[in-house]
């Protein structure tokens, strides 16, 4: 085994093969290639402990079941059974956002940070308010605007590591932020590398970042007086509740969403579309369907006022529809043919899309429908994409678990938002 110190090199896990998980170790300047070359690679199976976990409590497989379906020996489910912890939902920020103590419940607008927190932000301990001069004033915008052209570059292209990458660049450029100009740097900073986190399915360092952002943001906010700060607040918020929805956490998700809600209607902005999938996705982990759908067409109409095509809105409120109250494979295919097309089989969206047909067709229990879906799937994705790709993987091995009624119900619904990389 390497022990040597690794720092100046790039980590990655990877699986070479279906049962050897490893550490991808290369120097820094080898990161772009690795982000091509990681969509070859297959999910470790040892990332799967909290699924594995799921099984035996909820459906009550053995061990020999579920090593059965995914094709690994009865000894290697009981000893990644064995290793997995649930690691608690405590706030790597005390006093600031912790749900112990409720601020996020209480005010839409968090408490000043106290100076020990303040360090722990990366910020001056005390408020400046020195008024800087035009050029310098140009310099931070220039900064602020290569910011959002790297989020949307690197976004654009799939590149989320290399985006998380940049904005660590970035934020070690900043440095100590005093101003409340530079500590709206750093909040956008840190709300863009929650983005790349959150897409790749990294939900526990993306909450940390997204904390990070709002609380930043708040302090902004309080030493300015700009709207600005607040619009930030409520769209890092939605991050954090998604992170937490990724988690299966519907309850830490609303709280987030009433916050949220609250800034909104504080300034008269508009709710969007995204507060209601969320809101809409929070309702479906509890089995409120009736909920759902009031959420989802919501969500449609947000949609259609910011002058959305109609692919666009059916996929924002339609694509859940075929699974709600009784599965419906023909509202399914229809769904399904009015969100994908034009898509190559590659695209997120077309991938998202073919993951709800696939599950309408396994929740009616019909072989014919079941093969008719699978026939949907196009080459799987990335690992970038790591709450889609354990998707894909999960809806493969279904059929092999052999579950049926109520319990194959629940599966389904508990697949459709698991996402194996979420205690990274």
């Amino acid at each position: 085994m390497l022990r040597q110190n690794c720092e100046g090199f790039w980590k990655q896990r990877i699986t070479i093969s279906r049962k050897i998980p490893c550490i991808l170790i290369m120097p820094r300047s080898a990161q772009p290639e690795i982000a091509v070359r990681l969509k070859d690679y297959r999910l470790a199976v040892p990332e799967f402990a909290s699924v594995f976990h799921w099984l035996h409590r909820e459906a009550h497989l053995t061990n020999e079941a579920i090593a059965g379906a995914f094709y690994i020996k009865p000894e290697r489910v009981r000893s990644i059974r064995s290793r997995r912890s649930d690691l608690p939902e405590s706030s790597p920020l005390p006093g600031a956002l912790s749900w112990e103590e409720s601020f996020l419940l209480h005010t839409p607008l968090i408490e000043i940070p106290s100076w020990e927190l303040r360090e722990e932000l990366g910020i001056a301990p005390d408020p400046d308010y020195v008024v800087m001069s035009r050029r310098r004033e140009e310099e931070i915008a220039a900064f602020a605007e290569q910011i959002e052209l790297d989020q949307t570059r690197y976004a654009a292209d799939g590149r989320f590591e290399d985006g998380l990458l940049k904005m660590r660049q970035h934020i070690r450029d900043l440095g100590w932020p005093h101003s409340a100009l530079l500590i709206r740097t750093l909040a956008r900073l840190r709300h863009h590398s929650a983005w790349f986190l959150t897409h790749m399915g990294r939900t526990r360092s993306a909450i940390d970042q997204a904390r990070r952002s709002m609380v930043l943001s708040s302090v902004a906010y309080h030493e300015s007086d700009a709207e600005i700060d607040c619009m930030r607040m409520a769209e890092t918020g939605l991050l954090l509740s998604n992170s937490y929805l990724l988690r299966q956490h519907p309850e830490h998700a609303l709280d987030v969403l009433k916050m949220v809600l609250a800034i909104k209607q504080e300034f008269g902005w508009e709710t969007g579309p995204e507060y209601y999938r969320q809101m809409g996705t929070a309702q479906m982990l509890l089995g409120d369907d009736k909920a759902v759908e009031q959420s989802f067409r919501n969500s449609a109409l947000a949609m259609r006022q910011t002058g959305a095509s109609e692919q666009t809105v059916h996929f924002w409120g339609s694509r859940q529809s075929s699974v709600l109250n009784r599965p419906d494979w023909a509202l399914a295919e229809e769904v399904f043919a009015a969100t994908t097309e034009g898509l190559e089989e590659d695209d997120l969206l077309y991938q998202m899309s073919v993951h709800w047909a696939v599950m309408t067709a396994l929740a009616t229990e019909d072989e014919v429908k079941v093969d008719t879906a699978f026939g949907l799937f196009g080459p799987p994705p990335s690992v970038y994409f790591g709450h889609q790709a354990t998707i894909r993987h999960l809806l493969e091995v279904t059929p092999r678990l052999r579950l049926s009624g109520v319990v194959l119900a629940k599966w389904l619904r508990y697949l459709m938002y698991a996402n194996v990389f979420r205690d990274e």
